[in-house]
């Protein structure tokens, strides 16, 4: 209000160039140039307005971009912590199946390095000729050295 109140009026300018003598104008003429005049202070209005508008968009874009980022930096995070606990559930279970297959493993040489021992207590040579090779004997006699015969 106190704006509008403290305005001064501007030279209307209607001839363009400044004279030093009395210049006299009709009415229409000085209507004519005062509608010039608002449409000058409404288009510089709109174009400040338009340029608070820009400013606001690009804030409202600038802050939205963030917003974006935020989110996908956390979506990013989300998904490699995801990613990381497949893994982890993975490779605990692979450690579970080679444990496993260490164990059986194990197993299975226990078995096959343990040869298989008969002891064969007064028999004679010829039963134990007739044994496998693979497997070790063992004959005890009763007053007689122990012989292992392969």
């Amino acid at each position: 209000m106190e704006q509008k109140k403290r305005r001064r009026g501007k030279k209307l300018n209607l001839v363009g160039k400044p004279s030093g003598r009395a210049q006299f104008f009709g009415m229409k003429e000085v209507l004519a140039v005062q509608a010039r005049e608002a449409e000058k202070l409404e288009l510089a209005e709109k174009e400040k307005l338009e340029k608070e508008k820009e400013k606001e968009e690009k804030a409202i874009t600038k802050a939205v971009k963030e917003a974006l980022a935020v989110e996908e930096k956390r979506r990013k995070v989300r998904l490699e912590e995801h990613n990381q606990g497949v893994l982890d559930r993975a490779n605990a279970r692979k450690a579970v199946t080679a444990a496993k297959k260490e164990t059986v493993e194990a197993a299975k040489a226990t078995k096959k390095a343990k040869p298989s021992r008969i002891v064969i207590l007064r028999v004679g040579l010829t039963i134990l000729a007739s044994l496998g090779s693979e497997e070790q004997v063992v004959v005890e006699e009763p007053e007689e050295e122990v012989r292992v015969v392969p």
